[in-house]
Formats: structure tokens, C-alpha cells, sequence
């Protein structure tokens, strides 16, 4: 697996241990030829230190005592998992939250609501939090980033450009709307002009 693949990354391992020692061909004897080494009997004890990962394993057979093997299995927790999971949910809820509020102002003409800026503000400075809060630190452009991280700050992005877009044009409107381009329009009733600003 990759750490890529963040929450649902797991791993295999494999630990191999074998101590030899050199035969001594005794005393005040030179050796011949190449040296020869024999095992020496281990007994080990392996733990992990991980705490991103849990860790299980099992011994594939007896060595004789001789060779110390062991096979590790390494996965999130379910904890993170779940964890991870709910704030990717909490994630597309902000997001989908930001565009209802930009549909209802786009497309069924209501009044842009005041508190509308400081709330895109928020989301698109919480959903980097919110990203960097995950435990275990996943690299940049992880499965999760692809799935919504990416996405969530595009759509909020989006709908932030296309309200700034659209409170632009209704104040261009108002001010046209107040101010005609019509110079007759600018006479009062008894055909004098009427005061300007």
C-alpha cells in the first residue's frame, strides 16, 4: 500500500533475524580458507512504537531457534478511520452548505445576506484546518484530498466569485437606477432643472 491512499492505507511487513558468530578453529590455529560462521540461538522480544498504526503479528513456523521471524500487518485504527471519515463529511457539508447559499442568491433572486461573507470566509479558511487536523499527517494529493478536500474548496471558491460577481453587477444597477442617462429626465414638473447632487 501507499501512505497515499490515507485512511484506508495498510501495510505487510516482514522481520528476518538471524545472529551468527565466526568459528574459531582454535587456538594459535591460523585460518584456512574462507571463515566459516555458525547461528547462535535468539530469544526476542518485538514491539512497536507506531502510534499512527496498528500493528499485529504472527510467526510463520519455528526456526529452530536459529532465525527469529515475524510477519506484521499495519492499518489505521478504526477510531481514525471513523474520524477521518466524519470530518470528510463535515467537509462536503460546508461546501454543499456554500453553494445552496449561492444558488438561492444566483438563481431564485434572493437578497444577498450580510452575514453570507464572513461565513465563506470561515469555510475557506476552516477546510485547510480541518485537512491538517487529520492524524497521521497524509502527504499532499492523498486519496482524501482527491475525494473532497480539493473539491470543497473549489466549489466554495466558485460560489464566493459568482456572489462577489453578482452584489457587483446589483450595485452597478442601483447606482444606473438612480442615476438616468436621460437628460430630460433631469427637469422637474414646471420645466426647470432639477437639482443634482
Amino acid at each position: 500500500s501507499r501512505l497515499t491512499r490515507y485512511p484506508v492505507d495498510s501495510y505487510k511487513a516482514q522481520l528476518v533475524l538471524l545472529v551468527q558468530k565466526e568459528v574459531d578453529p582454535g587456538e594459535g590455529q591460523a585460518i584456512e580458507g574462507d571463515r566459516e560462521f555458525e547461528p547462535v540461538p535468539i530469544v526476542a522480544t518485538v514491539r512497536s512504537s507506531l502510534s499512527d498504526l496498528r500493528v499485529s503479528s504472527t510467526s510463520p513456523g519455528d526456526g529452530g531457534g536459529d532465525v527469529l521471524a515475524a510477519d506484521f500487518d499495519l492499518e489505521r485504527p478504526r477510531t481514525v478511520v471513523a474520524f477521518a471519515i466524519a470530518l470528510m463529511a463535515l467537509a462536503w457539508l460546508l461546501a454543499l452548505g456554500c453553494v445552496a447559499l449561492a444558488w438561492g442568491v444566483l438563481v431564485q433572486a434572493r437578497e444577498i445576506p450580510f452575514w453570507c461573507w464572513g461565513f465563506y470566509a470561515g469555510v475557506l479558511f476552516a477546510l485547510p484546518q480541518l485537512r491538517n487536523g487529520l492524524p497521521g499527517s497524509p502527504p499532499f494529493g492523498s486519496l482524501i484530498d482527491w475525494s473532497i478536500y480539493y473539491w470543497a474548496l473549489g466549489m466554495v471558491g466558485v460560489s464566493l466569485l459568482a456572489l462577489i460577481l453578482a452584489g457587483n453587477l446589483a450595485l452597478r444597477t442601483a447606482v444606473s437606477d438612480r442615476q438616468p442617462d436621460d437628460p430630460a429626465a433631469t427637469t422637474d414638473e414646471s420645466g426647470g432643472a432639477a437639482p443634482t447632487r
